[in-house]
């Protein structure tokens, strides 16, 4: 029984760990999109304040973005 008991933690163990590792890669890609989103619009010429209401960064993350890359 043990075994059993052992063999089904370790399954959920890695089905859950699966499970946040795909929640933290997704949480990471949305973040990367919206920083490449508010560095295009900056190197357009984008008003900062339009730049904010859109992706909802704040002024001093959209100063600080390097728009080369």
């Amino acid at each position: 029984m043990n075994m059993l008991d052992y063999n089904a933690s370790m399954k959920f163990a890695r089905k859950e760990g699966v499970a946040i590792g795909r929640d933290e890669g997704v949480a990471i890609g949305v973040e990367k999109g919206i920083l490449q989103t508010a560095r295009k619009m900056k190197a357009k010429g984008f008003n900062t304040a339009v730049i904010c209401e859109i992706t909802d960064l704040s002024e001093r993350e959209i100063e600080g973005l390097d728009i080369d890359g």
